[in-house]
């Protein structure tokens, strides 16, 4: 599989960065709030009258970090994810497909971006992966999730869907309206998966990923098309298209 590389990316990596230097600055804070309300420590600075107060206090940024860690964390177990599919698809598929990992893209007039995990421009269609890295137990019924998530894993991989579409249409690179295949995949081997009268039928384990891929068949792209479409793709995501 080749992938087609662009500057923008590296989401999950940035959003953990992000929580982890939150977390370790709300900690500095609890631990110098605590030296300094401690009485029997040498750093203790505070009038005895508001020592109970500042230990309490220090609850606050205790309870922040420990959040920001537990997004970290989360953050970490997506890249994780989002690796092991890169891996499942680098070894199933050959040199007529192409892959696009972790693109960004820019939605309103504020600026504001979107993060989408995989896209794979394969000679039977186009398909945008929405990669999953819970370990529970999971129901996907109608459009519906239980547990619920923080955002709805269909709702994400709808809009990705709507954009990628978008920029190919814009590019007018193809002589039909194209159909762009969503499928969310949970990569973690401990998720459990149920799924009943779905909205978004390809909704996979790791192990069905490469099915969901070859069973699609609807068009027949040319490799000269597959560029071309992945060129408008990358082109739209920086802003040149």
């Amino acid at each position: 599989m080749r992938e087609l590389h662009h500057k923008s990316g590296g989401y999950l990596k940035n959003k953990s960065k992000e929580h982890l230097v939150k977390a370790i600055l709300y900690g500095v804070v609890s631990v110098f709030l605590l030296l300094i309300s401690t009485p029997r420590l040498p750093t203790h600075i505070i009038s005895p009258d508001f020592d109970n107060a500042v230990t309490l206090l220090t609850i606050v940024p205790v309870i922040v970090a420990f959040l920001n860690l537990r997004v970290y964390r989360d953050y970490r177990r997506g890249m994780e994810g989002e690796r092991r599919v890169k891996h499942l698809l680098d070894s199933e598929f050959g040199n007529e497909y192409y892959i696009i990992n972790d693109i960004e893209y820019v939605y309103d007039d504020k600026g504001s971006k979107a993060n989408i995990d995989h896209i794979v421009l394969a000679p039977n269609g186009i398909f945008v992966i929405e990669t999953k890295a819970a370990k529970r137990e999971i129901t996907y019924k109608k459009d519906y999730w239980y547990p619920p998530f923080r955002l709805s894993p269909s709702k994400q991989v709808g809009w990705n869907v709507s954009w990628v579409k978008k920029a190919i249409d814009e590019a007018k690179v193809l002589s039909l309206n194209v159909w762009v295949e969503p499928i969310i995949v949970f990569s973690n081997d401990e998720a459990k998966l149920t799924v009943v009268d779905p909205e978004i039928e390809a909704v996979v384990e790791l192990k069905d990923l490469p099915n969901a891929i070859k069973s699609f068949q609807r068009y027949t792209f040319s490799l000269e098309q597959l560029e071309t479409i992945g060129e408008a793709i990358l082109k739209k995501a920086s802003g040149t298209g």
